[in-house]
């Protein structure tokens, strides 16, 4: 059962996340999932290529910052 006041909490960490790091034109989203543990939240962030080391926190008020890099994304006609 999934722990509510903890993904309220994740909730708003990742929108002061958002407010701080969405500019950035490599980020293309930011979403919440499990942390490396697999015993709380995370935020994953998704970047079209690896960050530079210091441009992204490991954690972020608390909770891990898992990065994926997705690579390049563009609209496709018809989605």
């Amino acid at each position: 059962m999934p722990d509510h006041a903890a993904l309220d909490r994740a909730a708003a960490i990742q929108r002061q996340f958002e407010e701080q790091f969405a500019a950035d034109p490599n980020v293309v989203g930011i979403g919440i999932g499990l942390n490396a543990a697999e015993n709380g939240p995370a935020l994953n962030v998704q970047v079209t290529q690896r960050p530079a080391v210091g441009q992204l926190p490991d954690h972020f008020d608390g909770l891990e910052v898992i990065v994926i890099v997705v690579g390049a994304v563009s609209p496709q006609d018809g989605i």
